[in-house]
């Protein structure tokens, strides 16, 4: 299971099945197309118009840490993210003029793609709206928290220390998820 090693053909493998004249190589050299399709790292690759919006779980960003640009796999962390904010959650703005600024969300609108977060700025209270995907849960230590993927899935403690990027939580044994 999982997803396969990054080259399913090489380059070399391509033009000895399908003769150099076939098959054109560009840059980086993982990278060539075939009758008119373009392949990057062994695997066919295709560009559509006609999507509708997909947001990877944990899991399946995790298979893609090796092969995917750092920026990519942090707008998706921080699309995930957004699916689980909720009215009252404290938030942090990530990205922006707000940049790193706290607050308390006090609606959101799905249909708009919008959250209203109420921030304590030096000018006072002022209200803000910002795309969920540039917001994360802001936690801090001694929050009651319910796991939501990865290793500790379905587990409910409390934080004991976190830097941002992991946190720490002290696993509450008689908790129901």
């Amino acid at each position: 299971a999982g997803r396969p090693s990054k080259l399913l053909l090489e380059v070399k493998e391509a033009i000895q099945l399908f003769s150099a004249d076939a098959v054109k190589v560009h840059n980086p050299p993982t990278n060539f197309t075939y009758l008119g399709n373009w392949y990057h790292d062994g695997f066919l690759y295709h560009v559509t118009h006609d999507v509708e919006p997909a947001v990877p779980t944990i899991e399946e960003l995790a298979l893609f840490q090796d092969c995917a640009a750092a920026e990519d796999i942090v707008h998706a962390q921080n699309q995930i993210a957004s699916l689980r904010l909720k009215l009252e959650d404290r938030v942090i703005v990530t990205s922006g003029e707000l940049l790193g600024m706290t607050g308390t969300i006090t609606s959101i609108s799905e249909e708009a793609n919008e959250a209203t977060v109420s921030i304590d700025a030096k000018e006072g209270i002022m209200d803000v709206v910002v795309p969920p995907i540039h917001l994360r849960k802001s936690v801090r230590v001694t929050d009651r928290v319910h796991v939501a993927g990865g290793a500790g899935d379905s587990r409910v403690g409390w934080v004991v220390a976190g830097d941002g990027t992991e946190l720490h939580v002290l696993e509450d044994k008689t908790a129901q998820p």
